[in-house]
């Protein structure tokens, strides 16, 4: 099935994406991030992957086994990529993006491997460059970074053929919140119309999902370059702070399909091992990459299992005025850090207050303005858009210098990780848990989730509003909404 599915994408799907990009503005295709587009089944003429009812078809997702040519599907479906995402209540996260630059598109699926992905999208861009061989620019959101560095560490037919990549919030090395969703059912645009034992169920087939966990320790960045060649470089921490191994498959709780733990590990470790030296990509497309970055986040930097328990802490706003936090929310900057490129190829986005921006990053007008400069070969000029020696040095870095030790359980919680962290910490000691001013911020977001439901507001102006994600307003919709549709 999974070469079945190949060539039905190169005969049946993938010649109308070559003619949307023959016929786009740009001669450029944007590669979306995880989730980025919809799943669609052949046999069964539906959408599994988003559609309103998602909460019956998200176990439909799920890998029934596992090939060298890509997952096979359960009950006999035949699911593939097919177009942009339209989740219920939220935005479409790339319709902004792709109107104001005129690039085409290439959804991939994001269950598979990232080996299996790029060695598709290789596929792909032979066909594009058979029918026309005039090069090729390439954006990319988040996964899809990932997915264009691999099939550059895994071939060079195409260094010639791409004049430019610009990757937006990659996440080379991995993040803290694909172990949420594996472990806790936690963590997608719409986890108000998921039941988390179902999500769980789904994302511990993906092999897609676990190549986006923090890279093995030997392989995450252990310093960034200083903003001058004389400073000294920042070091940086490991995020799992309790000692436990992410590729030992007994370090994990989620165990459904658990005897494929090890080989899905397995996979993700070849993955970062294949990207722990990108130096023979950055050197073969010296001066045609550029990162932007998202900064001033409350992104999760430190995570560790208490028990059966995983914690995630998040970056609180720095004490210092001059000073913004790490990440966008859900991607650290070090994560999209390649050592050997040129610190002038790194641009960050930098909100004025704090706030998660991952997702919506590449709708900015400034991120927009930023790509299509770059894209033009010209420099940066939005004045949010900040190179590297005016940001590196106003990153609080202060939480990197913990020696990687324990961080307290209750130390620098979200909102949802103190709701969390009441279902087991006596309620005598609840109090340390109330310092950020829980009850007001639930009753402002309440309020705001009611504007949502009634559509006064998007949920996008509802967590800007509140300064909060999108997720921490749907997770209030779904509080208000779960008693109605469950009687």
């Amino acid at each position: 099935m999974g070469f079945e599915k190949l060539e039905f994408l190169r005969q049946s799907v993938w010649p109308e994406w070559i003619a949307e990009l023959e016929n786009a503005p740009r001669r450029a295709l944007l590669l979306h991030g995880i989730m980025g587009s919809e799943l669609y089944d052949r046999e069964d003429n539906n959408t599994r992957w988003v559609d309103l009812g998602i909460w019956h078809e998200v176990d439909n997702l799920e890998f029934d086994r596992l090939t060298v040519h890509g997952g096979i599907d359960v009950n006999g479906q035949f699911i593939y990529a097919r177009s942009t995402v339209h989740p219920p209540v939220i935005e479409d996260p790339y319709a902004v993006f792709l109107s104001a630059t005129g690039l085409g598109r290439y959804n991939f699926d994001w269950r598979e491997s990232l080996a299996i992905a790029a060695s598709r999208f290789g596929q792909f861009l032979d066909l594009v460059f058979a029918r026309d061989p005039t090069p090729l620019q390439l954006v990319t959101h988040s996964m899809g970074g990932n997915l264009v560095l691999r099939l550059l560490s895994d071939t060079t037919r195409f260094d010639e053929r791409i004049e430019r990549v610009c990757f937006v919030a990659p996440l080379f090395h991995g993040a803290l919140k694909p172990i949420r969703v594996i472990e806790q059912g936690k963590g997608t645009p719409i986890d108000f119309l998921i039941r988390d034992s179902v999500l769980r169920e789904s994302a511990a087939t993906f092999p897609g999902l676990f190549n986006l966990i923090p890279a093995p320790e030997k392989f995450w960045p252990t310093q960034l370059a200083p903003a001058n060649s004389g400073g000294a470089p920042i070091m940086l921490s490991y995020p799992i702070r309790s000692g436990h191994n992410l590729y030992d498959s007994a370090n994990w709780t989620n165990s459904h399909r658990f005897e494929w733990r090890s080989q899905i590990l397995g996979f993700a470790e070849r993955n970062h091992q294949a990207l722990a030296d990108p130096n023979h990509v950055v050197a073969r497309f010296k001066g045609r990459i550029n990162i932007i970055v998202g900064l001033n986040g409350k992104t999760a930097y430190a995570g560790q299992r208490h028990g059966a328990r995983w914690t995630f802490h998040r970056l609180p706003r720095p004490d210092q005025e001059d000073k913004i936090s790490n990440g966008d929310g859900t991607v650290l900057f070090q994560s999209s850090y390649l050592p050997s490129l040129p610190t002038s190829a790194y641009h960050a986005f930098i909100p004025a207050t704090q706030r998660n921006i991952h997702g919506g990053l590449v709708d900015r007008a400034a991120v927009i303005q930023t790509v299509e400069e770059l894209m033009d070969g010209k420099g940066v000029t939005h004045p949010d858009v900040h190179p590297y020696a005016a940001f590196i040095d106003r990153i609080d870095w202060s939480h990197e210098a913990d020696d990687a030790t324990m961080v307290e359980p209750s130390t620098h919680l979200d909102y949802l990780e103190r709701a969390e962290a009441r279902r087991y910490i006596p309620v005598a000691d609840w109090g340390i848990l109330d310092s950020e001013g829980d009850a007001q911020l639930f009753e402002a977001t309440r309020a705001m989730a009611r504007r949502a439901i009634a559509g006064d507001v998007s949920v996008n102006q509802a967590a800007a509003y509140l300064g909060q994600s999108t997720n921490f307003v749907i997770e209030h919709i779904q509080a208000l909404l779960m008693p109605i549709f469950h009687g």
